[in-house]
């Protein structure tokens, strides 16, 4: 019985949650179109006509184009991110390949940081 009343409150908790942010988001699409409306408005566009439809519609799809501009850029930081962090030793001047002899010890995965090692004859021969 405690059981079933914990997970009715668990639920009507997540219900209300959800509700209010569901309000919060009507709140401020309601605020960003006054914003938008008061902004056409001071461009001299008259309320109900085409060229104040055109200027809200003008003013949505720049917010969007920048929302998704936004978006990729923090995705592509990311994937940087994450790809110096992979190949942290790669091209770095050392030879951190753990298959050489290293002054360092060969902090890398095997095979990570040829370039250095081999290419560039920073490896002071293989182990």
């Amino acid at each position: 019985m405690r059981a079933r009343i914990g997970m009715i409150m668990a639920a009507t908790l997540l219900l209300a949650g959800c509700a209010e942010l569901e309000a919060l988001e009507r709140q401020q699409a309601e605020r960003q179109r006054a914003e938008d409306q008061a902004t056409c408005a001071g461009y001299g566009f008259q309320f109900g006509t085409d060229n104040f439809a055109r200027c809200m519609m003008r003013l949505d799809q720049d917010r969007e184009r920048q929302a998704y501009i936004e978006r990729r850029d923090a995705e592509e930081q990311r994937r940087r991110e994450e790809w110096k962090a992979e190949n942290a030793y790669r091209r770095n001047g050392q030879c951190d390949d753990a298959r050489y002899n290293t002054s360092n010890g060969g902090r890398a995965a095997p095979g990570a940081d040829e370039y250095d090692c081999k290419v560039l004859g920073l490896g002071d021969g293989r182990k």
